[in-house]
């Protein structure tokens, strides 16, 4: 501040210097134009040359100001219209939390006429539609979000899996196709072509877009384990592998998720064909303490058991089931291993220890039905617990 003020003294006393120094230092200036002759002192031309400048600079510094003060307006005009358009946004958002869907849509069309380069409003749009199932309302939302890098990913997915659906496998193919050429590096892109190869069932694409997408940060790691033991389980089963790569695959696929029974089963199976009788049983151990399950126990007992009786079953059911044991499927699978084995008190026993989420009824109507030896009648009862517990129903111990 004291700088400026100083440079302003200055040029006020140079100024009133030169005036001065002119005045006492006069003279005429003679300007000839057309014929035209004019004889004027040099103090009035200097004189007139300052106001022209002081005028020049005058009219800059209006013109400035109206720049300045028109910017402001504009600015003010375009920050109160983001600011309803967020405002309308946060009410949509809210009506589409509280079910109110006919609002939300209301509330996020009239945020778009406000907020033209976004594409949230259409986001809401498309999340409305898809929940009243709206086709309509869907793709046109859909078609305002491909327009938009960061939500593109959204439209992408929706029409993968139409297409899909729909068995349009060759569309697809070329929305694949272009993910690959213009998002190389998007972990999102290769993460849906994954999805999608696995999908179609496509596993070897499956596998190497998979690890592609999971380099990348395109998977959490228990979805990835998931989706790999998967692949490598389907991977094994082809033709074309040969002995000794699908003994590989198969333990890779137990290894990457020992909840995948259908792979543990399959891994015990080949160990057991190996001849390593300890590996195939450790196997489905450690599979039984990740996820009790009845082909575990099967597989177990066929390994084992030297055998077909139903006694003879139960004694390695019993015992692999030493290995988390207060599971609640693994009571389950004691209860009618005992049950089919007719050991009657111990599987009402087993039945008891059950928690209250199983129907218990129904397995003391089992066991009535299969004191009665009617098996057939006993098997349906128990696949009905079993149906309504999501467990699997293919293993031959029911």
């Amino acid at each position: 501040m004291r700088l400026k003020i100083t440079i302003l003294i200055t040029k006020i006393i140079l100024l009133a210097v030169a005036v001065l120094w002119f005045f006492q230092n006069p003279g005429t200036v003679v300007i000839e134009w057309q014929g035209f002759e004019v004889e004027v002192s040099l103090g009035i031309v200097l004189l007139g040359l300052l106001i022209l400048f002081f005028l020049y600079g005058l009219i800059s510094w209006l013109v400035g100001r109206m720049n300045h003060f028109l910017s402001w307006f504009y600015e003010g005009k375009e920050i109160r219209r983001r600011r309803d358009g967020r405002a309308l946004l946060s009410e949509a958002f809210t009506a589409q939390a509280l079910g109110c869907d006919n609002k939300a849509i209301e509330l996020a069309e009239d945020a778009q006429k406000l907020l033209p380069l976004s594409g949230i409003p259409s986001l809401i749009l498309y999340q409305v539609g898809q929940e009243l199932n709206n086709d309509s309302l869907v793709n046109k939302s859909l078609k305002i979000l491909n327009k938009y890098k960061e939500l593109k990913p959204i439209a992408t997915a929706y029409y993968l899996a139409k297409y899909c659906e729909n068995e349009n496998f060759k569309e697809a193919e070329k929305i694949i196709e272009s993910l690959k050429k213009e998002c190389p590096k998007s972990p999102w892109a290769w993460r849906e072509i994954a999805l999608y190869k696995y999908k179609v069932q496509d596993w070897q694409a499956a596998h190497e877009s998979l690890h592609k997408a999971e380099s990348l940060g395109g998977f959490q790691q228990d979805e990835f384990n998931r989706m790999a033991s998967h692949i490598w389980y389907e991977l094994s089963q082809q033709p074309s592998k040969d002995r000794l790569n699908a003994l590989k695959l198969l333990e890779k696929s137990f290894e990457a998720d020992e909840t995948n029974v259908t792979a543990a089963v399959a891994y015990a199976e080949a160990l057991k064909q190996e001849g390593d009788l300890i590996a195939a049983t450790t196997v489905l151990k450690n599979a039984w303490a990740a996820k009790p399950d009845w082909p575990l126990a099967e597989m177990y007992a066929k390994i084992l058991s030297k055998g077909t009786s139903d006694i003879e079953r139960l004694k390695y059911i019993k015992e692999i089931s030493e290995t988390n044991s207060h599971h609640p499927t693994t009571i389950l699978i004691l209860a009618i291993g005992c049950l089919k084995a007719k050991v009657w008190g111990e599987s009402s026993k087993y039945i008891q220890q059950l928690p209250d989420g199983v129907d218990k009824r129904i397995l003391q109507a089992a066991l009535v039905k299969s004191e009665k030896n009617d098996v057939d009648a006993a098997t349906l009862l128990i696949k009905e617990v079993l149906g309504s517990l999501g467990y699997a129903q293919s293993a031959s111990v029911i």
